[in-house]
């Protein structure tokens, strides 16, 4: 088949490589200048196989109070509480219940540790240098309740990934980076395997890649503003130039904006907005060789070649240009006093603010929509990074091979 696919993150161009791969003939459309330039641009790094976890969760009911009056650093409410807000926010508080939040976290778990089998497989076909190593991983948790039930039986899905929970006299023995660690930690869970990478560097590797080996298509500079659906015959591509492209299928793997691009065909999606920021700095004295995640402030460092990646806050909705630059510094601020030594703050190399597409389980939306020949790999939300492989695979799994005939054409 001809497919287009709409957007250049790390998750579109993983499944141009699944779909080229199988035999069809790929075209991916992105607005930006290259692969990778917005959500997956400069994300926390961390590929989280063994440790995804949904941001709903019983224990952020606790928190609502806080993060209602802006108490909670780690949070932050939209100025303006919008309908589509107040929809999905009842709907994430549903998810938060015990049971509801406990399918999720097995579903998620799962899609995981399928993608990093798949991601495997992919670097095994490939020579991709995008900073990837094995780092493990160390989860840091603010009291003795968290780690209590940290402890607590885990489900089947998650059974098969080594979990260890520690004291924090022994989460500083496996990282002693964190001996200067100023925040409140009781201690961790120590996850064996999980890995680190530079989801752009990856990215645009790909691109090169399947240009190369499948003669996939990228079209950058290039903004979609319609699409036209027919239950016979050729989807239509509207180009923001006036040209109509056709295309037997289309796959809409883009961020946030892909939402009002699918509103047209009566496609709604529970996708909202979650901004995240991030740094990348020189390594300062004392970096820490494994993938670090505080849960309480939601921040993670992440140790790529010779730069300390540090990524954290959730953020709901898109706020202004000001109210975003402060909450750069606001991250800033807070990783300098939790962690003075693992970074060179004084030559902070970048910084990034994405606007991550997350749904109310924290799980992506893959599969066919409603409208035949429009399919959907969206909504990955702080994960797009760790499930690009498993998601772009089940994708490809459903859509199938290229016949001879779809070849042919």
């Amino acid at each position: 088949m001809k497919i287009a696919i709409i957007g250049a993150g790390v998750v579109g161009v993983t499944t141009a490589y699944m779909l080229a791969k199988i035999g069809h003939e790929v075209t991916v459309f992105d607005r930006e200048p290259r692969a990778a330039m917005e959500s997956s641009f400069a994300n926390g790094g961390q590929l989280s196989y063994g440790f995804a976890s949904p941001m709903g969760t019983p224990g952020l009911l606790g928190k609502v109070p806080s993060i209602l009056f802006g108490a909670d650093p780690a949070f932050r409410l939209p100025s303006t509480l919008s309908f589509d807000f107040m929809k999905w926010s009842l709907q994430f508080l549903r998810h938060c219940q015990p049971g509801q939040s406990q399918i999720d976290a097995e579903q998620l778990a799962a899609l995981a540790q399928q993608s990093g089998t798949v991601f495997r497989q992919i670097l095994s076909e490939t020579s991709f240098d995008f900073g990837h190593r094995k780092a493990n991983k160390l989860v840091l948790l603010k009291s003795a309740k968290d780690l209590e039930k940290a402890a607590a039986p885990t489900p089947k899905s998650i059974e098969r990934v080594y979990r260890e929970v520690l004291p924090w006299k022994d989460c500083l023995q496996r990282e002693p980076a964190l001996r200067n660690y100023n925040g409140e930690v009781a201690g961790g869970v120590w996850i064996e395997g999980d890995e680190v990478g530079d989801a752009a560097r990856f990215s645009e590797q790909m691109v090169a890649f399947c240009e190369k080996a499948f003669d996939v298509q990228f079209s950058f500079n290039t903004n979609i503003v319609g699409v036209s659906a027919k239950e016979q015959g050729p989807q239509e591509l509207s180009l923001s130039t006036g040209e109509i492209l056709t295309f037997d299928s289309v796959v809409v793997c883009t961020g946030v904006a892909g939402t009002k691009l699918l509103q047209a065909l009566d496609i709604r999606l529970p996708i909202y907005p979650v901004m995240g920021y991030s740094l990348t700095a020189p390594l300062g004295s004392n970096p820490p060789q494994v993938a670090v995640t505080d849960a309480g402030y939601k921040i993670v460092f992440s140790r790529i070649g010779d730069q300390i990646r540090i990524a954290g806050f959730a953020d709901f909705g898109i706020a202004s240009e000001e109210r975003r630059r402060q909450r750069v510094q606001d991250l800033i601020r807070t990783v300098r006093q939790l962690i003075p030594d693992v970074a060179d703050y004084s030559r902070i190399e970048s910084t990034w603010i994405g606007a991550r597409p997350a749904t109310p389980s924290s799980l992506p939306i893959v599969g066919q929509s409603k409208v035949p020949g429009i399919y959907l790999n969206m909504g990955h939300g702080m994960f797009g990074w760790t499930l690009s492989a498993g998601a772009a695979q089940n994708l490809a799994d459903l859509i199938g091979p290229a016949t001879r005939a779809s070849r042919a054409a």
